[in-house]
């Protein structure tokens, strides 16, 4: 919408700049007496009058419809560059607190299989009389650190999800309060357009009123023209 305004503020103080070129034109200066010679003034001061509304109605839309805009939008753009690089932070700081406990997760699988894996060959040559009992203790042995590396790697995963679930709560809160500002920044900017779009329909209508005001003075003149007259003073300043 502000291109749209900004285009219209261009062609307004384009539409102005001409029409002052045209009553600021001498020409007709050959034409100096009698209704005529008004006529051909009041022609030119209508141009004139039509081209300071132009320049009135550029100004005015820059200053209160574009400028306003502008200024937000800008406004907002800083204020989404940091939304954006603080959202990156926190997805980065989600993921990595996501990778923590999926690699905690995995080292106690890893190590809980680990563990199985001695209780059942132990279970299988506990029994076994041919193995020597020293073999039996170094396997049981190993069977009880496997066992406490599993259980101590658990502690360590189950200790890690009550903060990752903290952080993951954490991270939605702040994504809902991104969404909220985000839709508050669309508000603004369409409650802002929308004020714009009003504010030209006043200058336009102010201008249509000066408009309609310099057409009938020059209306009047015209009817009042009579050719006879007019080549009969024409004749006399001769």
């Amino acid at each position: 919408m502000i291109t749209l305004l900004e285009m219209r503020v261009e062609a307004e103080a384009e539409y102005s700049e001409k029409l002052f070129l045209v009553s600021d034109r001498s020409q007709l200066e050959s034409i100096r007496t009698g209704l005529l010679a008004r006529e051909v003034e009041s022609f030119k001061a209508n141009c004139r009058s039509k081209a300071k509304a132009a320049a009135e109605l550029a100004e005015n839309v820059d200053q209160d419809c574009v400028q306003p805009l502008r200024n937000l939008l800008h406004e907002q753009d800083q204020l989404f560059k940091r939304l954006i690089n603080q959202s990156r932070l926190d997805i980065a700081q989600v993921d990595d607190s996501n990778g923590r406990v999926r690699s905690q997760a995995q080292a106690y699988f890893e190590a809980a299989e680990c563990a199985e894996k001695f209780i059942h060959n132990y279970q299988e040559l506990k029994m076994n009389t041919e193995i020597p009992i020293q073999k039996r203790r170094s396997m049981h042995a190993a069977m009880l650190d496997s066992i406490r590396s599993a259980e101590q790697k658990a502690g360590i995963y189950r200790k890690t999800l009550p903060d990752a679930n903290k952080e993951l709560e954490a991270f939605s809160a702040k994504a809902n309060q991104t969404q909220d500002k985000l839709k508050q920044f669309e508000e603004a900017r369409c409650d802002l357009i929308h004020s714009a779009i009003n504010q030209f329909v006043v200058f336009e209508k102010f201008a249509e009123m000066n408009n309609k005001y310099d057409v009938k003075n020059f209306a009047d003149i015209i009817d009042k023209f009579e050719l006879q007259e007019e080549l009969k003073a024409v004749c006399d300043d001769i």
